[in-house]
């Protein structure tokens, strides 16, 4: 099974609380449709989060 969250790149089976990024905001968040297997729009997906993390001033994650 696929792990549904990453935490500082890495992917966990639970995110742990407290953790900086849940008490402050600090992140990036996407939401993909995923359709027979592959997310739609990819790209625009990948865009964003680069956009995102530069303003937020965090490292962009590696791609998969």
């Amino acid at each position: 099974m696929t792990p549904a969250s990453w935490l500082d790149g890495a992917p966990v089976a639970a995110v742990p609380v407290p953790w900086a990024g849940l008490e402050h905001g600090d992140g990036v968040f996407e939401t993909m449709a995923v359709v027979a297997g592959r997310v739609r729009l990819l790209e625009r997906h990948l865009a964003r989060l680069a956009l995102g993390c530069e303003r937020l001033g965090l490292p962009q994650p590696d791609a998969v």
